[in-house]
């Protein structure tokens, strides 16, 4: 148990404090952009890739949860069109071919999951998801690198102005209470 906590606290998601324990790490404004910084790059090149050499299989699954995320957010489902926003972009990953680079990618997903009590997908309109996800969809059947490239460069700074807003209703409503 304390190995674990001892590698939470590496990875900033647990604070110990001596004499009181271990608690979640509140989300900081500064850790959500620096998560950003290296996701983001990462983001783009695997779109990139995956523009390259994505096979109509995998557009086939990219398509299915799409539509599927289309019908969760019509749903109202947050919880379920974050599960299926994460699919989509993983079945990027794997398209791009580089198993170092979903790893990465991975872990900067895993890195924000802690905080999704803050907010941020209520932050995000499903409609614009999923019209960055159309576009960059149709990047990848066209297998157009430089536009899946962009599309993906647009998605991912609306996911960090969605984490950042986020956090700032978030705080606001702590302080509310407080």
């Amino acid at each position: 148990m304390r190995e674990a906590l001892r590698q939470l606290a590496t990875e900033g998601l647990v604070t110990i404090a001596p004499g009181r324990g271990a608690m979640v790490t509140r989300p900081d404004p500064a850790y959500i952009r620096d998560v950003f910084l290296v996701r983001n790059p990462l983001e783009a090149t695997a779109a990139r890739l995956a523009a390259e050499r994505i096979t109509p299989e995998q557009l086939r699954e990219l398509q299915a949860i799409e539509a599927e995320l289309d019908r969760a957010g019509a749903a109202g489902d947050r919880a379920q069109v974050t599960a299926l926003a994460n699919r989509f972009h993983i079945e990027i990953y794997d398209a791009a071919g580089r198993a170092l680079l979903k790893r990465l990618l991975v872990s900067m997903q895993e890195a924000l999951v802690i905080f999704r009590h803050t907010g941020a997908a209520d932050a995000v309109d499903y409609r614009q998801v999923h019209h960055q996800h159309s576009a960059l969809l149709a990047a990848l059947e066209r297998h157009d690198p430089a536009a899946a490239e962009q599309a993906m460069n647009e998605h991912m700074r609306l996911a960090e102005d969605a984490w950042q807003v986020a956090l700032v209703l978030n705080a606001e409503a702590k302080s509310n209470y407080a």
